[in-house]
């Protein structure tokens, strides 16, 4: 009785929560640059950023690499709208 009576209710914004945390945690730059020295558990945007030579950045490697890591966030924003707006709107205040 009460997963029929909270779930429904708190679905929207813990989808919204998941999604926004996933998303930060996919993009997570400045702990990951600071604290990783391991090359195997560095994010994304970490190893994008040391794409350059001294003379040189690589901005065709970078592209195709920005495209590829943005495609997974894409698809899971697309495949999980109804439940982000439903879950901004449902903590918006309403008059």
């Amino acid at each position: 009785m009460l997963w029929r009576i909270i779930f429904p209710i708190a679905a929207p914004g813990v989808f919204t929560t998941a999604i926004m945390s996933f998303i930060a945690a996919w993009n997570e730059y400045l702990l990951s640059c600071t604290l990783n020295i391991d090359e195997k558990i560095q994010t994304v945007p970490v190893r994008l950023s040391y794409l350059k030579d001294q003379f040189t950045i690589f901005w065709s490697q970078i592209s195709a690499a920005t495209v590829v890591v943005v495609i997974p966030t894409l698809l899971i924003v697309l495949l999980f709208q109804k439940q982000i707006v439903a879950g901004i709107a449902n903590g918006a205040v309403k008059e």
